[in-house]
Parts: C-alpha cells; sequence; structure tokens
C-alpha cells in the first residue's frame, strides 16, 4: 500500500520535495508513535503534506502531519479509529480510518461538537483513491450534507 501512496501523494503533493526527508516536531512524533510501525504511519512520516494546503475548488484543507495531533478534535476522533487530516469551510471534518483499508470520509462538525455524535458518511474506500481523487481533480463535496446526498444518489443508481 505505501509505495502506491506515496507515488499518488507525489502526483500532487510537494513534488520538489520528494525523497527528501520530512521534518517531524514532536506533535508530528507522536502521531507517529500512536500509529506506530504500519503503512498509515510510514505514509504519514513520509509522504503526507509537509505543509497545511487547500484543495480548490472545495477549499478543502488538509492538515500537515506535524499539525494533525494539534487539532481539537484529535483526541475524540482517534479513540472513536479516525485521524483528523483535513477540513472545509464550514467546519466539517476530513477523517482516514485507523483500520485498513483506510477509507477516507467527512465528519459532521455539529454533530461532533454539539452532540458528541460522530456521523461520518464516506467518501473513498481507500486513501490512494482519495489521493487519485485529487490528483485527477475530480470532483470533492465541499461538506458532510453533500458527501451525503452524494452517497444517496449513488447507491440508487447501483440499485
Amino acid at each position: 500500500m505505501n509505495n502506491l501512496l506515496a507515488g499518488c501523494a507525489m502526483l500532487y503533493f510537494d513534488k520538489d520535495q520528494y525523497g527528501k526527508t520530512y521534518q517531524l516536531d514532536s506533535s508530528g512524533e507522536k502521531l507517529i508513535d500512536l500509529l506506530g510501525d504500519t503503512d498509515l504511519g510510514r505514509f504519514f512520516a513520509r509522504d503526507w503534506v509537509s505543509k497545511n494546503m487547500t484543495i480548490s475548488p472545495a477549499e478543502m484543507d488538509l492538515t500537515e502531519t506535524n499539525k494533525i495531533p494539534a487539532d481539537s478534535d484529535f483526541e475524540q476522533l482517534f479513540k472513536q479509529g479516525q485521524i483528523p487530516i483535513g477540513s472545509f469551510r464550514n467546519g466539517d471534518i476530513l477523517v482516514v480510518a485507523l483500520t485498513p483499508p483506510h477509507p477516507v470520509g467527512i465528519v459532521s462538525h455539529d454533530s461532533l461538537w454539539e452532540d458528541q455524535r460522530l456521523d461520518i458518511v464516506q467518501l473513498d474506500r481507500r486513501l490512494e483513491l482519495f489521493l487519485i481523487r485529487i490528483a485527477e481533480r475530480r470532483f470533492i463535496p465541499i461538506d458532510f450534507s453533500q458527501c451525503q446526498d452524494l452517497s444517496e444518489m449513488l447507491a440508487e443508481d447501483r440499485r
């Protein structure tokens, strides 16, 4: 998995920095320690964005590895098997699951902050597919609601 993730990341993120050592600070090292020697841990240590960046037109912000553990929702989401890797303008949270194949989803900030409930809708079945979506500039919903509408529409089309 890691080679494909690295290749996908190279297509879009830090093309000039590919192959160079990413400097983790103590916060980034905390994340890597929590993930252990896994494909996901190695990916965040070497191949994830090295600085915060915005993906347009969805205006989704991706969070650099060093800042992920500082996210105010990190502890709550991590306990529920998710890592916050970005956010949307309205506050909804982009997450990746700790368990393979590491699906990517969007968490409703309303349910998380107001009801302490994890409402999540899947955006892609695997992290690789999400990275390919970004590299190919394919559609990315602007928030939880739009992702939920898209999921329901695709489910109806499969019937």
